[in-house]
């Protein structure tokens, strides 16, 4: 078995045209062993979001490759890439990225459903999913009805709806309270005792204490970890 979860080579990351080019990524190497947790910090702007959409396969690089789970993301199609999201990686955005008219229940069954999940199993696994990240009895409520740090949790349980290997997650506790902040980062370690890679990218100082290593970026490239 492989024993990186996430390997990334060279990467670098521009845009624009011409000769008004902006570099994101200047060529950054990472490793994330299977069932690590590993936070990304530095300032804003410089990259921990572009080094997250592309470990994802949301964005490309520019230049250079990245594995996840032994497989190259940077080489699949558009197809194949969304097919090994859904497989492979979870996603937790900053802003949570919630449908506003779907339940937290509806919500969670929209990415089971995108997998192939029969109707049967479907909802039995999203209240499932559900309790396990503390929102047991609010399946029925909108993200308006929720709270920031229950809109979270039900945006993790997303992510988790199909027992991804690798979670990634853009600043997890941006929008919560410290109390929430806190069972955000019990819950992470939890998930983890139970098999789930995990890299974060945060300004979080408690975050980033809670994570096995931590890894400082800086106008687009690692400069330690």
């Amino acid at each position: 078995m492989n024993r990186w979860a996430v390997e990334a080579y060279d990467l670098v990351k521009t845009y624009g045209n011409g000769k008004v080019r902006v570099y994101a990524l200047r060529g950054v190497d990472l490793k994330v062993k299977q069932g690590e947790i590993v936070s990304i910090v530095g300032p804003s702007g410089c990259g921990k979001s572009t080094l997250l959409n592309i470990l994802g396969g949301i964005d490309k690089p520019t230049i250079g490759r990245v594995f996840v789970c032994g497989e190259d993301v940077t080489a699949m199609n558009e197809a194949e890439l969304a097919h090994f999201r859904l497989k492979k990686i979870g996603i937790v955005f900053q802003f949570f990225n919630l449908i506003p008219t779907l339940t937290a229940l509806e919500n969670v069954e929209l990415r089971l459903a995108a997998s192939g999940c029969g109707n049967g199993v479907r909802k039995d696994k999203a209240c499932e999913l559900l309790a396990r990240v503390g929102m047991n009895g609010k399946e029925g409520r909108k993200p308006s009805e929720l709270s920031g740090g229950e809109q979270q949790r039900v945006a993790i349980a997303r992510a988790l709806a199909n027992n991804p290997a690798v979670v990634l997650m853009d600043e997890p506790t941006g929008n919560l309270d410290s109390i929430t902040a806190k069972d955000l980062i019990t819950m992470i370690d939890k998930l983890n005792a139970q098999g789930q890679t995990f890299v974060i990218a945060t300004h979080d100082s408690s975050v980033k204490e809670s994570t096995d290593r931590v890894i400082t970026m800086r106008d687009g490239v690692v400069i330690d970890g």
